[in-house]
């Protein structure tokens, strides 16, 4: 039996549902390539050998490939990155080194609190089955 007995409404249950019977409906009824969704996965394995490449030949070079996957999930965090940035380059400016170490677990904090609340915003919308990305800005 289990939680899709009917009890109640579950509708995190939903979904692996809607992915299984996307996959289901593309493997019953297949339908003709699509060019936009090849030529864009084309253009991403390139940009990472690429970037691949080039962090191997030089030392120094900033970008790396693990970073576009990872950028992602920062994407909820940019706000807090941003006023983290903000709130140190105030505390440089004038209270200087000693100020910003004192002031450190401070920006740990904004850091760990921002992510938390995304997770949890995300995990709740999951579970009740509501966009909470409103919530975000």
């Amino acid at each position: 039996m289990g939680l899709a007995s009917g009890i109640g409404y579950y509708p995190y249950l939903h979904v692996p549902y809607l992915n299984v019977a996307s996959m289901d409906e593309s493997v019953r009824y297949p339908s003709g390539m699509d060019t936009s969704v090849s030529l864009s996965m084309l253009v991403g394995l390139v940009v990472t050998v690429v970037l691949m490449w080039l962090k191997l030949r030089f030392t120094a070079w900033p970008l790396h490939p693990v970073a576009f996957p990872i950028a992602i999930a920062v994407e909820a965090l940019i706000p807090v990155i941003f006023v983290t940035w903000l709130v140190k380059a105030i505390l440089m400016r004038y209270g200087g080194l000693r100020l910003h170490r004192t002031a450190l677990p401070f920006f740990l904090g904004l850091l760990v609190g921002g992510a938390a609340e995304a997770v949890l915003r995300r995990c709740l919308s999951l579970l009740f089955g509501v966009n909470l990305s409103f919530l975000a800005t």
